[in-house]
């Protein structure tokens, strides 16, 4: 054997690093677009607190080294491949489905999948905690359903509506309204709760942690908090309404906000703390536990057997090399598929704007209006018009098409403020039984006749979950994510009343086949 002179140490060093660091770095690759958009909202004020979740990471990494190296590293390679790859599946998913927030959790389950894979179960138990809290850095919550956003905010109206009744004033709650004396307030998307919701889980998670022994009680202690979140935030709500009786609309927004918020949220912490102390938290040092007298307890620094005991040096040897390569192929498996199978934008085979000026007993022949579907969704391809027929009625037609989905430009991104999906009517069209959705209004009173489609790949769709799945299935075999949203807002002066389909299911059968005849190319 030949001798290692001094000047050749640093360049095997290098050398032997670098199989350590590619499963890392083939990691980083996979998920770039994922990290960069994570990057980029750290520097936001909104998810500065990414931050201090990252440290927090660390230190719980760090707060455990000694336990870690005590630990003998064998790794888990079935079930650590099985999870690891898991993971990629899900980006893959979430890609196709223009899913940010599948996407963007499937690193977690890869970093997952890839620890226990390398290190093995037992390192695997320590460091699931630190990769699992890195969740929530995530802006999550800005990419909920909007059917659990509605929930959220049905659920805060409801709380602050029974506290203001205890303080005596009166109020109506219709939906996410609250009608005062003086002013009527709403609880939008962006008053649903989730900014208390998910700082205090990140805080119970903590206190749980470092301070509660068993499962049970620790899961207690997250449940808790998440409904001391929501509470907290109708508390907000309820404050606002109370200060806005007494002083008008000033009261809403403003400077004074941040007290609200800032006064709810350690108000709910005290709460949490409270909680922790009722079942029986107890202090943590650095170096372990201490018990209810303060001393140290000693039992969890017990040795245990070293870096791989129980299996002799070959196979050891062995096991490694053949981990490191599969948690290197994994990521780049992945890599390979999403470049060589990555959708294709698909134009359409006519423009909109061939769709016919008369259809049936309806003209082009009023002003067309978009106010009744978001303005930020962009498609790439519109059309917006308004039809009359002899009877005065009106007929406001919105077609968009993507080419593909992507992050921001996505047909299932449709949603109405003042709506939410109701139920079905089912219609027939070519002797084919199709359904389209209802928009039914947040607030009672009289509805408008509103009714939306989803057409992807050929295939129409009313439910907004059923389009995101006919887009993956779509992505994974066609390499094609196309599609489209057919919105149709009609309004009668012939006295039906608000609500009734009688006439809307023949208008609608004799207006679709003209304009899925365009969107199905």
């Amino acid at each position: 054997m030949m001798p290692v002179s001094e000047q050749t140490k640093p360049v095997l060093h290098t050398a032997l690093c670098i199989p350590l660091l590619a499963p890392f770095l083939a990691t980083a690759f996979l998920y770039r677009e994922t990290l960069m958009r994570l990057g980029k909202g750290l520097m936001t004020y909104e998810n500065s607190h990414g931050l201090i979740i990252l440290a927090i990471s660390l230190y719980l990494v760090w707060s455990e080294r000694h336990e870690l190296m005590k630990r003998p590293v064998k790794p888990s390679m079935i079930a650590g491949s099985a999870l690891a790859a898991l993971g990629c599946v899900l980006l893959v998913a979430g890609n196709y489905g223009a899913s940010v927030i599948l996407s963007d959790t499937s690193m977690i389950v890869t970093l997952f999948g890839l620890t226990w894979l390398l290190l093995g179960t037992g390192h695997f138990k320590i460091l699931a905690l630190p990769i699992g809290y890195l969740l929530f850095a995530y802006p999550l919550f800005d990419y909920l359903p909007a059917g659990i956003l509605a929930h959220l905010q049905h659920i805060t109206a409801w709380i602050a509506g029974g506290i203001l009744k205890l303080t005596g004033i009166s109020v109506h709650r219709d939906s996410v309204f609250l009608e005062l004396p003086n002013v009527t307030l709403q609880v939008a998307q962006v008053c649903a709760g989730t900014s208390h919701i998910i700082a205090l889980l990140a805080v119970s998670v903590l206190l749980a942690h470092f301070t509660l022994d068993g499962w049970l009680k620790k899961a207690g202690l997250v449940t808790a908090a998440l409904f001391v979140g929501l509470a907290v935030n109708g508390l907000r709500v309820a404050i606002i309404g109370i200060l806005s009786t007494w002083n008008g609309n000033g009261a809403l927004h403003g400077p004074a906000d941040i007290f609200y918020v800032s006064f709810v949220f350690l108000f709910g912490l005290a709460v949490i703390i409270g909680l922790n102390c009722m079942m029986g938290g107890r202090r943590r040092t650095f170096d372990g536990y201490r018990n209810a007298e303060g001393i140290k307890d000693e039992a969890s620094h017990e040795t245990k057997p070293g870096y791989g005991s129980g299996r002799s040096g070959g196979a050891r040897s062995a096991v490694l090399p053949l981990s490191l390569l599969i948690a290197t192929l994994i990521p780049v498996s992945a890599s390979a598929y999403m470049y060589a199978y990555s959708p294709q934008p698909v134009a359409m085979k006519e423009s909109l704007d061939s769709v016919p000026l008369r259809l049936g007993d309806w003209n082009a022949a009023c002003a067309s209006r978009e106010d009744f579907v978001p303005a930020d969704m962009r498609p790439d391809e519109k059309l917006a018009r308004c039809y009359q027929n002899e009877a005065g009625d009106t007929l406001q037609l919105y077609v968009a098409y993507f080419t593909h989905q992507r992050q921001g430009r996505k047909v299932t991104d449709f949603t109405l403020n003042a709506y939410h999906e109701g139920s079905e009517l089912a219609i027939t069209i070519g002797g084919k039984r199709i359904t389209v959705r209802r928009a039914v209004p947040n607030r009672q009173g009289p509805s408008e006749n509103i009714y939306f489609l989803y057409s992807i790949d050929g295939r129409v769709l009313s439910d907004r979950a059923d389009a995101k799945v006919a887009l993956l299935v779509s992505g994974m075999l066609r390499k094609r994510t196309n599609g489209s949203l057919v919105v149709i807002k009609i309004d009668r002066k012939h006295g039906e009343a608000p609500g009734a389909c009688a006439d809307d299911r023949a208008t609608l059968e004799s207006f679709l086949p003209a304009i899925l005849s365009k969107t199905n190319s």
